[in-house]
């Protein structure tokens, strides 16, 4: 009798090792040969396994906390791929292939910590024409799944816009994965045609869970998209340009330009910059550069000078302007306070133009912020 109840209590004891020992069940992931698969962990990957390097290619991003896979060819049968990251937690995926897999983003963060990404519809490209991309915020890492037949680049004076054109007319599908400043994350399958429809999509109106605007079409977000949670209650630069303008004091006109800070504003531990630039001549002004300097101007020749530069995480919106227009952009940056003896110089470049101009913000008028307003 007691021989039995040991041999059933060691029994249940192997049966549940995996669970005595804390060990995470078994998932599985579908790669292809044709497109590119993202994961994303809470923390930074500091260790990778891949039990088959013949049938799967990996690399980690320079965000830390991304994997990009693909398939080098079809397979049978399984692998898998083991990652650890920096907080201790260790993972196990078993890999199958499929050739249109049901997800492209495979996230594993945790709830808190997700923030919103799309995996959208198909996108035609062309070899005769260049497609363009819009975004909210300026792109930090673009992929093809084949760069043989693609060929991409981050516009250099607007980095929130993406060309793409194919090299050559092609019969299979293929996958682009971008990712903002600001953190979204995008995959979208192109395929060849040589006469789209659409040559630009903008994705600056796009919401998490909602219909994006492409092309000037709505089309619907692809269900396969795993999430739709937004990382907080931020407002989006989208939304803060288009609040109505609450400063009126603090501008500079120089060369027929007038340039105006029309808003600023705190929300949590970030600070919001709204710019307007006023074109009254004739000749148009294309931006080049905006820079942000803190200084504590020299009272005497005794006191020392102290420079900073701010750099914004986003912007949203441009100051190039024809002649008799009006534009818009807003930056966000990590929480901006000053000390009474400082100031906030704005610095406007002009690209291929020697018309530059700096606007001079005043401690008390950047520690004045306010919240925005709920956008309606």
């Amino acid at each position: 009798m007691i021989r039995s109840r040991l041999v059933i209590i060691l029994s249940t004891l192997l049966l549940n090792v995996p669970v005595l020992f804390g060990a995470a069940p078994k998932d599985t992931v579908y790669l292809s040969s044709r497109y590119i698969t993202h994961m994303i962990f809470d923390a930074e990957i500091t260790y990778t396994n891949n039990s088959n390097q013949e049938l799967i290619d990996g690399a980690k991003l320079e965000s830390g906390n991304k994997l990009a896979l693909i398939a080098t060819r079809p397979f049978d049968g399984t692998a898998s791929f083991s990652v650890e990251e920096s907080g201790g937690s260790f993972h196990t995926y078993i890999i199958k292939y499929r050739e249109h897999p049901r997800e492209l983003i495979v996230d594993r963060r945790s709830g808190a910590n997700r923030n919103a990404h799309y995996q959208m519809d198909t996108i035609a490209v062309s070899s005769l024409y260049t497609t363009h991309l819009i975004f909210a915020t300026d792109i930090s890492y673009a992929v093809f799944s084949d760069h043989a037949n693609m060929a991409g680049m981050i516009v250099k004076d607007g980095r929130n816009k993406f060309a793409i054109t194919a090299r050559n007319a092609f019969e299979t599908t293929a996958s682009l994965s971008l990712e903002e400043a600001n953190g979204l994350f995008h995959t979208y399958i192109l395929r060849y045609e040589e006469d789209p429809d659409d040559l630009v999509y903008d994705m600056r109106s796009v919401r998490p869970g909602n219909a994006g605007t492409v092309g000037g079409r709505a089309k619907a977000v692809d269900g396969t998209a795993i999430t739709t949670a937004r990382r907080d209650d931020a407002p989006l630069l989208s939304d803060v340009i288009q609040l109505r303008q609450g400063l009126f004091h603090l501008s500079d006109r120089a060369y027929d330009l007038v340039f105006t800070c029309e808003n600023i504003f705190s929300y949590s531990d970030i600070t919001y910059i709204v710019l307007s630039l006023e074109n009254k001549s004739g000749v148009s002004y294309e931006m080049d550069n905006v820079q942000f300097i803190t200084e504590t101007p020299g009272r005497s020749k005794r006191k020392i000078k102290s420079d900073a530069k701010l750099s914004p995480k986003n912007r949203f919106g441009t100051l190039s302007a024809p002649p008799g227009t009006r534009s818009r952009i807003a930056f966000s940056f990590d929480k901006i306070t000053l000390p009474r003896d400082q100031v906030l110089n704005i610095l406007f470049f002009e690209k291929g133009g020697s018309r530059n101009v700096t606007l001079t913000l005043s401690s008390k008028d950047v520690n004045a912020a306010i919240q925005p307003e709920k956008k309606r």
